[in-house]
Order: C-alpha cells, then structure tokens, then sequence
C-alpha cells in the first residue's frame, strides 16, 4: 500500500512539473488554448489510471497487521525494559565487587536484587548481597556501600 501511495504522488508531481514545462515552452498564441487541453487530458488520464490500478484493499489483513505491529511493539518495549534492568544490575554488582575490592583490599561477589513494576521498569533496589572472600569488617563495608552508592544500609547484605 505504502508503495502505491508513493508511486501514485510520484507519478502526478511529474506529470504537473511536465505540464508547467511543456506551458513555459510554448508561445503564447492561439494555440495555447488546445496545448492546455491536451495537458488536462493528460492529467486527468493519469489521475484516472492511478485510481483503476490502485490495489484491492483487504481491510481484515489491514487491521489484523496493526494489532500485531502493535503487539510486536508492546513486546519490543517489554524486551527493552528487561535490558535496561538487566544492564543496571550488572553494572551495580560489577560497581559493588569493585568498590569492596579496592576500598577494602577483599575479593568479593556480588548479587542485586531489584524491585521491578508492572511495566518492566526498575523500580528499586531490594538488597544487595555480598559474599566476601578475604577478612574484612562488615559493619564496615555494609555502611561504605550504603554511603557510596545511595543504598539503605538495612538492603546491604554480607555473608
């Protein structure tokens, strides 16, 4: 559809533009009334023509192809919600183990457990679980996290 519609607008611009031309080169005589004719007969072949082979719509194809471009979309923002909460845990475990590791000379893994609302949207941070593997205080690193990343101090875990 969308190919005939531009087909159709192509198709008359040119014509119109050849219609001006064709009247620009023509002197201006008694003949000028037959050559503008001639051109309205033109246009009205093409305009007439365009419309006998325009293609038979099916309006159940055309309606049943935006329900699912649409449901296509709604799964494409869900999927694309998921990333985003995907890449921001990654990132704050990966921010978390760096920060234990560099600020408190321990190696350590990380889990974030995140809040996430009836849209696919991060909502919030449930609890960050840290599993230390070196000696370290954890009421320390529990309150260096919680300071350094904005974390209530009662989400940050240590095991």
């Amino acid at each position: 559809m969308a190919e005939y519609i531009s087909s159709f607008t192509i198709t008359v611009v040119c014509v119109i533009l050849l219609s001006f031309i064709l009247r620009a080169l023509m002197p201006r005589s008694a003949l000028e009334k037959y050559v503008n004719f001639i051109i309205g007969i033109l246009v009205t072949i093409t305009l007439v023509g365009s419309f006998t082979g325009a293609p038979q719509l099916d309006f159940d194809e055309i309606v049943s192809a935006d329900t699912s471009d649409a449901l296509t979309k709604e799964n494409a923002a869900v999927l694309y919600n998921e990333k985003i909460t995907d890449s921001f845990r990654a990132n704050l475990e990966q921010s978390v183990s760096g920060y234990v590791q560099s600020a408190y000379g321990t190696e350590c893994d990380t889990d974030v457990m995140l809040t996430v609302d009836g849209d696919g949207k991060t909502a919030g941070i449930d609890g960050v679980y840290i599993r230390m593997y070196g000696i370290a205080d954890a009421a320390a690193v529990r309150q260096g996290v919680s300071s350094q990343f904005g974390i209530p101090a009662d989400a940050v875990h240590i095991e």
